[in-house]
């Protein structure tokens, strides 16, 4: 897999990604992003938002080569921005990325 830069924070807490965003200016939530290399070609990533409605998204992400991967998220909880994610509680979507230089 590409590597993967990371902060301070992912370093001190041993993951490979760890992110706080907040709440975007039309709506949403805060969220706070945990991710780590368990294998040579799988990722693994939390996304946990913060708010009244919580919501967690559990995403795997498999190399299956240099340009291309495939990526499933499985969301729990409920949120009134379930537009921002391209799935509904309890339903697992998978997705193919392309990856290209140029």
């Amino acid at each position: 897999m590409p590597t993967r830069s990371r902060s301070r924070s992912a370093n001190a807490l041993g993951v490979d990604t760890f992110e706080i965003s907040t709440a975007p200016e039309g709506g949403g939530f805060a969220q706070l992003t945990i991710g780590q290399q368990v294998g040579q070609n799988l990722y693994v990533k939390v996304q946990q938002s913060v708010g009244d409605q919580s919501q967690t998204n559990f995403i795997l992400e498999y190399e299956l080569a240099k340009w291309l991967r495939l990526q499933t998220n499985v969301l729990e909880g409920s949120s009134a921005q379930q537009a921002a994610v391209p799935a509904v509680a309890g339903q697992r979507v998978f997705d193919l990325l392309f990856f290209f230089s140029y």
